[in-house]
């Protein structure tokens, strides 16, 4: 058999460079704030003139860069402040993309943080508060961006593909994150430079980090607009087969969740789950031998707004086993996202230049593993080696308990630089098993409503980039302390591995009852809204 592309391959890579540049955006002021704020410090002096950990060599340079005087607790407050936007379209992002369709959501989307990263250097020049503002704006605009994903992907991958699109979609975060850092650090590294009295001084480029980050975000937004549509149907350029593919699985889902009552202790559920194995591990053969002429194609049915089951989600251990390990996952992540950088100086003290990269390559590591793992997922699951529950629970479990045990690692290894680089890097990297797990069982139990549990997910998954960074700076006020980052590390291992536990008793991959929009749920909440008024009328005339 010979494997070919379809449009939904490229929908993927477009949705992929969606995530890339959305984080560039989104981690890039966290190297370029230290150009942009006129901090002279030489380095070995104050609160960390003594450090645990001794410098390799004698590290006094000054630096002098930008003219913005902040101080500290108001460059967290800039930030931070991109979470408290980004916290607040999670679930009202999903139900845009329900209401107007993830292509015209997502174009929004990637215009509106391009043109405020342009802005955001001007922003600064106005005023911090304007900076702040620029801040929320860019987390609002990226609020809709993990929803509007697994909406695709519920709308465009086969089941025997959602672990591959999951992992391969979501790994442009880690993806991001690398290049944010690297192409951010570029621009923002001090020059010197002599004027014309032979005087000293330094210059940055950073503001070409945000122009940068932007202009490719404008030019996303129009491969976007050729490339990406909120449903197969809707595809001008799509082929008879891939849509008679995408149609028909959807249409099959759809006619299993209707014929079937699913119970909750139910023993033959795994045995349903194998029989939806059988159907989709030949997806591909049947899109290269179905001829043109497939006649009639069932379309998949698209839910509205007001067809979210939110009650029957918001009651399945399912569901919140799920926003469990979603949680734990971004507790890790968003503690090395924001502290790994001061670890790596104020512990370790690696040097400015080093420190950069060095922060990175745990997060290439993440993307490596989510490739390989989304790659093995998909295979057991075609070659019906182990059930689709067995994948994402073993994939949760590796991530989380593999990430928390090198975590707490690194505060064992002391002052040995090569092993807290080497821990560090495989407990980022075994994070990319997860998109395999959590973020694929979204869309194998409520493939119609994926973007509504990722939603609610990312909402829950938000309060860690809040909340952790606040408690790294309060436990490691002096941040040179081995002991005080064996907290650090201590917490997230505890939270790390209950999230591994619970999901290996409540997590399930099997197609729930309310999990696919049936066109009957509009109507049965139209008939009973009409019942609820005639009887309320009944009643007033009555009285």
């Amino acid at each position: 058999m010979v494997w070919k592309p379809g449009y939904r391959h490229l929908l993927a890579i477009t949705v992929f460079f969606y995530c890339i540049i959305g984080y560039t955006v989104r981690v890039g002021i966290n190297t370029t704030i230290l150009s942009m704020v006129n901090d002279t410090v030489e380095e070995g002096q104050g609160v960390n003139a003594t450090p645990v950990c001794p410098k390799s060599t004698t590290n006094t340079t000054k630096h002098k860069t930008g003219t913005y005087s902040w101080d500290r607790p108001t460059q967290g407050i800039i930030l931070g402040a991109f979470f408290w936007g980004y916290i607040i379209l999670q679930i009202p992002g999903a139900l845009m993309c329900l209401r107007f369709g993830p292509r015209k959501v997502g174009l929004v989307s990637i215009i509106g943080f391009s043109v405020v990263d342009i802005c955001l250097p001007y922003t600064a020049v106005a005023d911090y508060r304007v900076l702040l503002l620029a801040r929320f704006l860019e987390g609002l605009f990226e609020g809709v961006m993990i929803p509007l994903g697994s909406c695709l992907i519920g709308r465009w991958a086969t089941p025997t593909e959602r672990s591959g699109f999951s992992s391969f979609i979501f790994s442009g975060v880690a993806i991001g994150t690398v290049l944010g850092q690297v192409i951010a650090g570029a621009y923002s590294r001090a020059q010197e430079r002599f004027d014309e009295d032979h005087n000293l001084y330094y210059v940055s480029y950073w503001e070409y980090a945000h122009f940068t980050f932007g202009g490719l975000g404008l030019l996303l937004a129009v491969v976007w607009f050729f490339t990406v549509y909120s449903t197969p149907d809707e595809h001008p350029r799509i082929s008879a087969n891939e849509l008679a593919l995408l149609t028909d699985s959807s249409c099959t889902e759809l006619e299993e969740s209707e014929n079937t009552s699913v119970a909750e202790n139910s023993p033959t559920e795994e045995g349903k789950n194998d029989s939806v194995m059988k159907r989709t591990s030949v997806d591909e053969d049947r899109e290269i031998s179905r001829p043109a002429a497939v006649g009639p194609v069932r379309r998949p049915k698209v839910p509205s707004m007001k067809s979210v089951p939110w009650k029957q989600m918001l009651a399945s251990k399912e569901v919140w086993s799920i926003f469990i390990v979603h949680f734990a996952l971004n507790w890790t992540h968003y503690i090395m996202i924001t502290s790994l950088p001061t670890y790596m100086a104020r512990v370790q003290n690696f040097e400015i230049s080093e420190n950069g990269l060095l922060s990175s390559i745990p997060f290439v590591a993440e993307w490596a593993v989510s490739q390989l793992a989304g790659t093995i997922s998909d295979t057991l699951i075609r070659r019906r080696v182990l059930s689709a529950t067995w994948i994402r629970r073993l994939a949760s479990f590796v991530a989380l308990a593999g990430s928390g045990t090198f975590v707490l690692a690194v505060g064992f290894v002391g002052c040995n630089r090569a092993g807290a680089v080497s821990f560090l890097t495989i407990a980022v990297g075994l994070l990319g098993v997860s998109f395999s797990g959590y973020a694929a069982n979204m869309v194998d139990i409520a493939p119609s409503y994926a973007g509504n549990i990722m939603s609610i997910s990312n909402t829950l998954g938000t309060l860690p980039g809040i909340f952790g960074p606040m408690l790294v700076g309060y436990v490691t006020k002096d941040s040179s302390s081995l002991e005080n980052w064996m907290i650090v590390f201590s917490v997230s291992a505890a939270i790390a591995w209950f999230g591994a536990l619970q999901n290996m008793f409540l997590t399930r991959s099997v197609l729930l009852p309310w999990g696919t929009y049936k066109e009957d749920d509009d109507e049965n909440l139209s008939a009973t809204a009409r019942t609820v008024m005639s009887n309320e009328g009944s009643m007033d005339d009555a009285k």
